[in-house]
């Protein structure tokens, strides 16, 4: 009985250490709270890099915070496109540092309202969750990219907006320098008649998925540090 108690403890300190091990965030300003006026006429996420068709693509919004409150998401402003006109943006944030070979996860929010025309099939228009890995002269040369369409943007889950979590994983390749995490709406409008428009994003993560080698010794670690602590 006391054997099994010790391995059971031992076994919960080695999950807590390989747990902790493997959650380091590298993103910064991850839950996008943190704003400032650069690139758009209102304020978006600092340390986050937004491209729009137009000045006024994206703005940070309290009302559409998903992580918890006194909080801001990001709020894609479809209406400024039309089904003759339709435009683009994105946001994006790079980490320097990959390691090739190693396994990366890219986690994130997006919901949209039903009048958003990256609901309508046919629409044309893309939205793109990605992780894409950069060599040293900031050309793409791998990664993993969801079309949100096909991964059922449309699911109600309670949540303001639908907003639902997504998550796309890839291995850094040979040469890669930099990871980059990217939300896209291309060719986006609203849909007359159909009701909120809205596109919005929050709280993003990108972690290093420890290889099995890494997770196996850490938690030998744990065993015999507890091992030698239960012996004194």
């Amino acid at each position: 009985m006391r054997s099994t108690k010790w391995f059971a403890a031992a076994a919960g300190i080695a999950a807590l250490t390989v747990g902790n091990a493997s959650a380091q965030e590298l993103l910064s300003n991850a839950l996008m709270d943190d704003t400032a006026i650069t690139t758009q006429l209102l304020a978006t996420p600092l340390n986050w890099v937004v491209t729009a068709d137009t000045n006024d693509g994206m703005s940070s919004e309290p009302w559409n915070n998903v992580a918890g409150v006194d909080g801001k998401g990001v709020f894609v402003k479809t209406f400024q496109g039309s089904e003759a006109t339709p435009y683009s943006a994105s946001i994006r944030q790079d980490y320097v540092g990959v390691i090739p070979g190693q396994r990366y996860l890219m986690t994130g929010w997006v919901g949209s309202g039903p009048g958003y025309s990256g609901e309508l099939s046919g629409s044309g228009t893309i939205t793109q969750f990605a992780l894409e890995f950069l060599d040293g002269s900031a050309s793409v040369i791998g990664g993993s990219a969801l079309d949100l369409s096909v991964a059922d943007l449309t699911t109600v889950t309670g949540n303001p907006f639908d907003y639902r979590q997504y998550a796309v994983s890839s291995v850094a390749p040979a040469g890669a320098v930099r990871a980059r995490v990217r939300f896209s709406m291309i060719d986006g409008y609203p849909v007359p008649g159909a009701g909120d428009a809205a596109l919005v994003t929050d709280a993003y993560s990108l972690t290093r998925v420890p290889e099995p080698a890494s997770v196996l010794m850490a938690g030998l670690g744990a065993l015999g540090l507890f091992a030698i602590r239960r012996r004194r």
